[in-house]
């Protein structure tokens, strides 16, 4: 089983907007370094749309009786979090007790096609864990620490 964090990070553009985010930590490695090649975020950032990033990062928390499969963004943009400028997504999958990501995906909305990354994940974490983490990741977008 697979261990998740969040850390703080920020993404500083000299031309562009600069953004505070928590970025995914996986048994002390940090996601987007998985990633590196995209000037993205991940979807827990404090862009200036304070709800569509908590609905963003809402995808990732499922409620108590939710189970099945679903696609949600990972990583947004870094400029504007719109995920139609391309996004790095991932599946997440629900059972009793665990949660897992797999089947990572760079996608985009303007062509419809998902190119899946096939040396990432998949993960699997404790679900009362990870269900905590992302609310403290949520809790820290609503302005909290």
């Amino acid at each position: 089983m697979n261990r998740l964090d969040l850390t703080i990070a920020r993404r500083s553009a000299p031309t562009g907007l600069g953004v505070e985010y928590m970025d995914f930590v996986i048994d002390d490695t940090p996601l987007r370094q998985l990633f590196s090649e995209f000037d993205h975020v991940s979807c827990i950032a404090r862009f200036p749309v304070k709800d569509e990033c908590i609905k963003a990062a809402s995808w990732l928390l499922p409620g108590s009786t939710d189970y099945g499969t679903w696609r949600c963004s990972m990583y947004v943009c870094g400029e504007c979090g719109d995920p139609e400028c391309g996004e790095v997504s991932v599946c997440v999958t629900v059972s009793p007790n665990t949660i897992s990501w797999h089947s990572f995906a760079f996608d985009t909305a303007l062509d419809g096609q998902i190119d899946e990354f096939d040396d990432v994940g998949p993960f699997e974490f404790d679900r009362a864990a990870y269900s905590r983490c992302i609310e403290r990741g949520i809790v820290w977008l609503r302005g909290g620490s």
